[in-house]
């Protein structure tokens, strides 16, 4: 997982303004702030009650924060340092 993620940054960092990774736990937590960089991204002005429709789109899957129910693994350093820098409290 870490590996996979770590390559989309690296990759997203090659493409500057062509990219845009967004936490989809905290997307799905609170998805206003995801949907407004993600609008402004793909440049769509949506505003009012559309913007409001486009929130009710976004579902909290029950999995959600599951990672903080488990026993921890151990993980190499680089591993921590991912999690960390993608917003994961590990």
């Amino acid at each position: 997982w870490c590996a996979a993620h770590d390559r989309v940054v690296r990759t997203g960092s090659d493409m500057g303004e062509r990219f845009l990774l967004l936490n989809f736990d905290r997307f799905c937590e609170d998805p206003e702030p995801g949907m407004k960089s993600l609008m402004d991204f793909l440049e769509f002005e949506v505003t009012g009650a559309t913007f409001g429709r486009l929130l009710d789109l976004v579902n909290r899957p029950a999995t959600i924060g599951r990672y903080r129910t488990r026993t921890r693994l151990s993980a190499a350093p680089g591993d921590l340092a991912t999690l960390r820098d993608l917003g994961f409290e590990y």
